[in-house]
């Protein structure tokens, strides 16, 4: 993928036993940046629309992307170089709906 020359890169390869842990900067960065495009890639798209909500399987990957959206939308507020109060309130209604779908 090709992004900003701003944003910190990650190890293409960092899945395996050979790069060894990843750092809290590339954490946040796959968090904010990369797992939203793979995940939508991989449970959110079907031919370029959503699955139907009828297949099981389908259904449930759907299910599990919103969940995890929720989660990375927490992680991107909390991140922020600055915080409001409504940045607060949006922070604590993702962290909720991620705790009500576990």
């Amino acid at each position: 993928m090709v992004t900003p020359s701003w944003l910190n890169s990650i190890p293409k390869n960092f899945g395996n036993a050979k790069t060894g842990s990843i750092k809290a900067d590339e954490w946040q960065i796959l968090s904010m940046v990369f797992l939203h495009i793979a995940l939508v890639t991989l449970w959110g798209d079907v031919n370029g629309s959503a699955p139907s909500k009828d297949d099981s399987d389908s259904g449930l990957l759907l299910k599990a992307l919103n969940h995890s959206m929720s989660l990375f939308q927490a992680t991107i507020l909390v991140c922020q170089h600055s915080m409001t109060a409504a940045r607060t309130s949006k922070y604590w209604e993702y962290v909720s709906m991620w705790i009500d779908g576990l």
